[in-house]
């Protein structure tokens, strides 16, 4: 466990070679421990795979996050952790311009947090009372908004805009939700504004768009 806790130092502080080197002994460690099956496995191939999208080594990434992937579906087909690991996999589909495959990935993911966090009640990814959360960055609605958000490049890519508006919308209000009172994420508001004025525009509402960019710029300013 020190050595997985350097290898997380070395990734946050750019060090990736080194993370890569550190990760992979980690995963020889856990493979004969205690199986190439068990599940802890997955969390090492996961962050690997991380890794590797870092260094934009791709094919790399792949086979660790299918490996991943497989594992989390084995042993827990509902868990958050499986959803994570394939909106990585999407990720890094979208970046292969795999368009189809991470396409389906995201859509898998997105479903998964649907099951586990979704407001049904009141048709909204909000939670019911809408009180904040003391640390929103690492709410499950922080990784909803970035599967969201990276979802919706992917519709960009494909020059399906209406689609990447109602996703970047969707990212937006979770967002703001969890960050509009914090000085320190409200940058990340700012970024979801920017790319929902760029697809307005594409979409040619040139009055929206301007809007959009308006309210991130006085975020921008404002911090």
């Amino acid at each position: 466990e020190q050595c997985n806790q350097l290898a997380k130092t070395a990734h946050q502080t750019q060090n990736l070679r080194d993370a890569i080197s550190l990760y992979d002994r980690v995963l020889n460690f856990r493979r004969e421990t205690y199986g190439q099956t068990d599940v802890r496995c997955a969390a090492t191939l996961h962050n690997l795979g991380r890794v590797f999208i870092d260094i934009r080594d791709h094919k790399s990434g792949e086979s660790a996050l299918i490996e991943a992937c497989a594992l989390y579906d084995a042993h827990e087909p509902h868990s958050l952790k499986y959803a994570d690991s394939l909106g990585l996999l999407a990720l890094c589909y979208r970046d292969m311009q795999l368009m189809t495959e991470a396409e389906a990935a995201f859509k898998e993911a997105i479903t998964i947090y649907r099951d586990n966090v979704f407001n049904h009640r009141d048709h909204t990814w909000l939670p019911e009372g809408l009180q904040t959360p003391d640390q929103p960055n690492l709410h499950p609605l922080s990784t909803v908004a970035h599967l969201l958000s990276d979802a919706a490049i992917l519709f960009v890519y494909q020059n399906q805009f209406e689609r990447a508006c109602n996703f970047l919308e969707d990212a937006l209000e979770i967002r703001r939700f969890l960050y509009g009172k914090n000085t320190k994420f409200r940058p990340i508001i700012a970024q979801t504004l920017s790319k929902l004025s760029e697809v307005k525009r594409a979409m040619g509402d040139v009055q929206q768009a301007s809007i959009t960019i308006n309210e991130c710029l006085d975020i921008c300013i404002e911090t």
